[in-house]
């Protein structure tokens, strides 16, 4: 019984501990370049405001794309940013690399500076969610030739767990155990228990 009430308390803590989130990924397109969703997360799938630098397909244009929050804002305000991709210079005039930087109360100490932007090859689009009424999770961009390639940026919302809420559904779901163990002991000794059906759902968004 013990090893039961144990395996249930590693399972929901497990459960309530699993927050990873997918990774950028790229895949071959049929006009011979490549699509590409980019998600804000490290490599293990943690959500970061600076992403994990991912390696491209083959080598394209270095320069930024910058994602804009409100199109009636004009784009060189800064705090109307609300996403930032860098291709990264290699140094010799093409980008292997990328990554993704959003928008948060500190932007200013990872987002490129004006000047910078508009001193590199830079284009600026708007957020898909902000012309639908948010119903897109992606921004896209593409960019035509030869080997055409297709960006789908996540600028939609994450819903991650905490430290507090994981701690709190721990603690529930020790509560929810200890009950269960004194009903059945209860239940084992005055013969009174027949059937007891438990069922624990936990949910992890």
């Amino acid at each position: 019984m013990r090893r039961l009430y144990l395996v249930l308390l590693l399972s929901i803590a497990w459960m309530a501990s699993a927050n990873a989130l997918p990774v950028t990924t790229f895949s071959t397109n049929t006009a011979g370049g490549f699509d590409a969703w980019i998600y804000p997360t490290l490599s293990d799938g943690t959500f970061s405001l600076q992403s994990g630098i991912y390696t491209l397909p083959y080598a394209v244009n270095p320069g930024y794309v910058i994602i804009l929050d409100d199109p009636a804002l004009g784009v060189k305000d800064t705090s109307n940013w609300s996403d930032v991709i860098r291709f990264i210079n290699n140094g010799s005039g093409k980008a292997f690399t990328m990554q993704m930087f959003v928008g948060g109360p500190d932007q200013a100490s990872y987002f490129p500076s004006l000047s910078k932007v508009m001193n590199s090859s830079h284009v600026f689009i708007t957020e898909s969610g902000a012309t639908n009424g948010g119903f897109t999770d992606f921004t896209d961009y593409s960019v035509t030739g030869v080997k055409p390639r297709n960006y789908h940026f996540f600028t939609g919302v994450f819903a991650v767990p905490d430290s507090g809420s994981t701690m709190l559904l721990l603690a529930i779901a020790t509560g929810f155990l200890f009950m269960i163990h004194t009903v059945v002991k209860k239940g084992a000794r005055g013969g009174l228990l027949r059937k007891t059906a438990i069922r624990i759902v936990v949910t992890n968004r």
